[in-house]
């Protein structure tokens, strides 16, 4: 990991050095979660007005043993000090809305926006539209039809026979689809949830026609293929 992240730094070094780059702004994102306790931050400078072309680069995975504000801007801060990079052309701060992060009074962007006024704050896009698409569960008919598509997911993928037949049942009737097997529906970003929901949206016949079949078995998940084919076949769903 630390050559990785000497390799890297001399690489982004040489490319923030160059004559184009002088005059970049800079804008500067921190993914809040967390890998084996280091938190992936990015950047994204924006090239001169004569070719405007908009890029992000990994800036590297940094160890976080102090979650607290203070801690977290000084890591960002010493990190694009390691990088060279000009501070006060910093016009952009994008984290999550997390109280650390966001705080008005305290958070890692008001500790930065003190040394650095240009770094304005926003909210990280993809984290709000993640909380827009969460909200969405409260409507019954989307969250009962989730809940289903669940089921149905655990149903081929935790019971061999199961997915046996539901195999079978795709080289018959979709003998050319790429899709040979469902994907669990991420338990923690909704939003990641749309690539189950494709490959489900894709198998959706052969899907049906396994859960027929198996609720006319006396297997001890008939009972339940049974209900989740009654489920899947209304017009709510």
């Amino acid at each position: 990991m630390k050559s990785f992240r000497r390799v890297l730094t001399l690489s982004l070094k040489k490319f923030l050095t160059e004559p184009q780059m002088q005059n970049a702004l800079v804008s500067l994102a921190m993914k809040q979660w967390m890998f084996q306790d280091r938190a992936v931050i990015t950047m994204y400078p924006v090239s001169d007005l004569q070719a405007p072309v908009l890029r992000e680069d990994f800036v590297g995975f940094i160890p976080i043993n102090d979650q607290s504000s203070e801690n977290l801007a000084n890591v960002i801060l010493q990190r694009c000090d390691e990088l060279n990079l000009d501070m006060t052309k910093c016009v952009g701060q994008g984290y999550d809305g997390a109280a650390n992060m966001a705080g008005h009074l305290s958070g890692v962007q008001t500790r930065i926006r003190e040394n650095y006024p240009k770094a304005r704050y926003i909210h990280c896009a993809s984290h709000r539209l993640n909380l827009a698409l969460s909200n969405v569960m409260s409507v019954p008919a989307i969250r009962n039809c989730l809940g289903v598509v669940s089921q149905v997911v655990n149903l081929f993928r935790n019971h061999l026979n199961a997915n046996k037949n539901f195999q079978e049942t795709i080289q018959e009737h979709a003998p050319d689809s790429k899709k040979k097997r469902l994907l669990r529906l991420c338990d923690t970003r909704f939003i990641e949830r749309h690539d189950s929901i494709i490959v489900f949206l894709e198998l959706f016949e052969c899907i049906v026609k396994a859960l027929e079949e198996i609720a006319q078995r006396t297997w001890t998940i008939s009972s339940t293929a049974s209900t989740l084919h009654s489920a899947s076949q209304k017009s709510e769903f």
